[in-house]
């Protein structure tokens, strides 16, 4: 994802995962607050991740839109305070706060770290209204983290939390890849 954020010739870049979808309508809203300059970071989403079944993918196909999924907003097993999935950022901002934590090697508490790096670093996050919808999936045995793996990544994330912006500062000066900027 660096390498993407590096090449990209734009103002803003995004993160956003290839099995989410979110309304047109709430992207436009996120993008208009970095282009107002109202956050680093934008969230086309309020935290909820909701989760889409096989059978309610057939109101996908059906529709080719995510407003038939609006009801599952409402299921009792979405996540209400995600930050994972999709996140649009001031480019010139993210290089200058180190960019992806590459200390993570598999995915896990690094849409949290995120967030909370950038906000320790003095700037702002912002949310629209409305769901993120998620496309559930097969994962296998090969795309889950080993224990040691989830170890090291909470003890990154434990250690970025506990930083103030001077350490983490000096910390984000250590990493090769923000360097390459």
């Amino acid at each position: 994802m660096n390498t993407g954020i590096r090449k990209a010739q734009t103002s803003f870049v995004s993160v956003y995962d290839t099995d989410v979808l979110i309304p047109e309508k709430q992207i436009l809203k996120a993008v208009n607050m970095l282009r107002k300059k109202e956050a680093a970071i934008a969230y086309p989403f309020d935290g909820r991740f909701v989760p889409v079944s096989r059978r309610n993918m057939t109101t996908l196909k059906r529709n080719l839109s995510c407003e038939g999924l609006f009801p599952l907003a409402k299921h009792a097993n979405c996540i209400e305070t995600s930050y994972g999935g999709c996140s649009f950022m001031n480019k010139a901002l993210y290089q200058r706060c180190g960019m992806e934590n590459e200390h993570f090697k598999t995915w896990g508490p690094d849409d949290i770290e995120r967030a909370k790096r950038v906000q320790i670093l003095g700037y702002t996050l912002k949310r629209t209204e409305g769901p993120l919808f998620h496309l559930n999936h097969y994962r296998g045995a090969s795309s889950a983290p080993s224990p040691d793996q989830l170890f090291k990544n909470d003890s990154e994330y434990i250690r970025i939390c506990n930083f103030r912006k001077p350490e983490l500062e000096k910390y984000i000066s250590t990493w090769k890849w923000a360097k390459a900027n």
